[in-house]
């Protein structure tokens, strides 16, 4: 047993501690430990002497080359809310929509509308591309829910709207 301010664990011990904490739990540090250098530091003990050494794992520690089995590989499909086709692009779980992938726009200051009214129909036919603020011009005058034809010609109004109204703002 230690007395306070004493440590049990010798300077090969700290070593093999920086060396193998993110690879091993600390039970499993403490069992190595224990078999290597003859002495017998609990679970506790392990972390605490991390901690010293200013290694902060947190209060559950994953070691950093673990790989969730139940995890999705890159590419997977699900469906957002019933009405989103939402694709994983990077790990860990990051999800676009699928249409943002296919067509290339941000979905920051762009919005995809689907032609057809059915969000999970994914071709390039069947969706238009528009800023938000088109969208919006669309929303407001009851264009979404038209059919294709209308939505595409009320888009192309809303731009020359939104064209004319910058250029007035430019030239005053």
């Amino acid at each position: 047993m230690s007395q306070k301010g004493v440590t049990m664990f010798t300077p090969e011990a700290d070593a093999f501690l920086l060396d193998n904490w993110e690879r091993l739990t600390s039970r499993q540090l403490a069992a190595k430990i224990s078999e290597l250098y003859g002495i017998h530091p609990k679970t506790q003990t392990v972390t605490d002497r991390l901690n010293a050494l200013g290694v902060h794992r947190g209060a559950r520690y994953v070691p950093h080359d673990f790989v969730n089995p139940c995890a999705l590989p890159i590419g997977s499909e699900r469906i957002d809310k019933g009405r989103t086709v939402m694709v994983k692009t990077e790990n860990p779980n990051k999800w676009k929509p699928k249409a943002a992938v296919l067509m290339g726009y941000d979905t920051r200051t762009s919005q995809a509308i689907f032609l057809d009214g059915n969000p999970l129909n994914i071709t390039k036919e069947n969706i238009l591309v528009v800023s938000k603020r088109v969208h919006a011009r669309l929303a407001k005058n009851g264009w979404l829910n038209s059919s294709g034809e209308v939505i595409r010609a009320g888009a192309t109004w809303s731009e020359l709207l939104y064209a004319i109204r910058d250029n007035e703002e430019r030239d005053e």
